[in-house]
């Protein structure tokens, strides 16, 4: 027959109920255990592609909840761990709604070039089928264009500078591609023959204009272009609905579990403060 009294039987069933360390001192040791563990971290960390999270992260902010709730036996520091989870996921959820902000407004961009391009193809066709010449004007809206300018200009100015006059060739490739601007078609017809020094070097000035003029109107455009997304991307700052329902909710069930977690350890708090008083009566 065993001699233990009942009293000593509660005692001990109280302690395994409470199951861990009572001062502070001793909680704070606990604490320190359960942050150092690292299986938690290598659960909930995700590191693959372009997604990299950082296990040193976690592991500060795991540190912080633990100071803060003192976790003083397993199932305390379970529900404690439930919650720093948790809140790691409401941190996940941040950079995903970051996420789907940019691939949206990125997808707007590439869908505004797209329209803009194929307004600008109809445009030409239907100058070519009436038989009109495009505005000279009209080509300086269109960034593509600038740039055959700009390629063109590089090239006959190193044609230029190495022989003293362009050919046959490239006079007339630039000729029909400055059909309109006259004043640069001039400078064009005045490189077919070899040229004085200093007539050289006034015909490399007045290309080196016009290749400033386009190049200073590509950046006028670009920087204009970039202004108009930024001020129409301020109004698609929040996903499209349907994200937006999805991540609602994701952040819904993530608040839940956190308030449960933080309900559990409460209750549990609770009834082992009653169950001691008890005892002590």
């Amino acid at each position: 027959m065993s001699n233990v009294s009942e009293k000593q039987i509660e005692a001990n069933r109280l302690n395994g109920l409470k199951g861990g360390p009572k001062t502070d001192e001793g909680k704070a040791i606990v604490a320190k255990n359960a942050v150092k563990h690292g299986i938690f971290a290598k659960e909930v960390v995700v590191n693959a592609g372009l997604i990299q999270e950082s296990e040193e992260e976690l592991n500060e902010l795991k540190g912080s909840f633990f100071d803060v709730f003192k976790p003083c036996n397993k199932a305390e520091e379970e529900l404690v761990q439930s919650i720093v989870f948790n809140i790691w996921r409401k941190r996940r959820l941040a950079r995903a709604e970051a996420g789907e902000i940019k691939k949206e407004n990125a997808y707007l961009a590439e869908l505004e070039d797209a329209e803009q391009k194929h307004a600008n193809s109809i445009r030409r066709s239907a100058s070519r089928l009436m038989g009109q010449k495009e505005p000279f004007e009209d080509k300086l809206k269109d960034l593509d264009e600038i740039q055959k300018f700009i390629v063109a200009l590089e090239s006959a100015l190193c044609e230029y500078e190495a022989t003293g006059c362009l050919s046959i060739e490239s006079i007339e490739e630039l000729l029909t591609l400055f059909d309109g601007e006259d004043e640069l078609r001039m400078t064009v017809y005045q490189t077919r023959n070899i040229s004085t020094e200093p007539m050289k070097g006034t015909i490399l000035d007045l290309l080196n204009k016009h290749l400033d003029r386009f190049k200073g109107h590509q950046k006028y455009l670009l920087v204009r272009n970039q202004d108009q997304k930024i001020n129409k991307s301020a109004a698609n700052y929040v996903p499209n609905a349907n994200t937006v329902e999805r991540l609602l909710k994701y952040g819904v069930s993530i608040d839940n579990q956190i308030k449960s977690s933080i309900s559990l350890l409460s209750l549990l708090r609770s009834t082992n403060q009653k169950e001691e008083q008890n005892f002590n009566l």
